[in-house]
């Protein structure tokens, strides 16, 4: 916990007391999989603090954030940006009395794609943000290696 004192982050723990995760492998030494979690999670506090001062200035004080995607290739892009829309709170609409909507929509990318791969992703960003900026709603995706091996086979003569 030094680090992130150093750091100021304010840790909590939305489960104290119960179980550890589920998906964690017994192969893996824990403190390993404690530091990359922890490491993890400072990351995505630092990225939070940088898309919130970044969503203030864009949009400007007393109005609604309406349509934000984050497109990066590590989970803590995602995540900071999923826990600014859980905390962030629109003012009501005029119309309606209800907050505004806050779309968020994240898209994690390959953390380590070769040349061909990063080709395929800007490819596949072109066509298909426009219809994230027209989506009415959330959406989270998170490409994996095997996306790009069944489109490379399917572009094989």
């Amino acid at each position: 916990l030094r680090c992130a004192r150093e750091e100021s982050v304010e840790t909590r723990h939305s489960r104290q007391g119960q179980a550890g995760p589920t998906w964690c492998l017994s192969a893996i030494p824990a403190e390993k999989l404690e530091r990359e979690v922890f490491e993890e999670h400072v990351n995505a506090v630092k990225k939070q603090r940088a898309m919130t001062r970044a969503l203030r200035h864009f949009y400007g004080p007393g109005h609604s954030w309406k349509n934000v995607i984050s497109i990066g290739d590590g989970y803590a892009e995602c995540r900071a940006l999923q826990d600014i829309s859980f905390a962030h709170q629109n003012p009501t609409s005029s119309r309606t009395d209800a907050p505004k909507s806050f779309r968020v929509k994240t898209v994690k990318l390959l953390e380590e794609p070769d040349c061909a791969q990063m080709s395929q992703e800007m490819q596949l960003l072109q066509a298909w943000l426009p219809l994230m900026v027209a989506r009415d709603g959330d959406f989270d995706m998170a490409w994996a290696q095997d996306d790009f091996e069944a489109i490379s086979a399917q572009q094989m003569p």
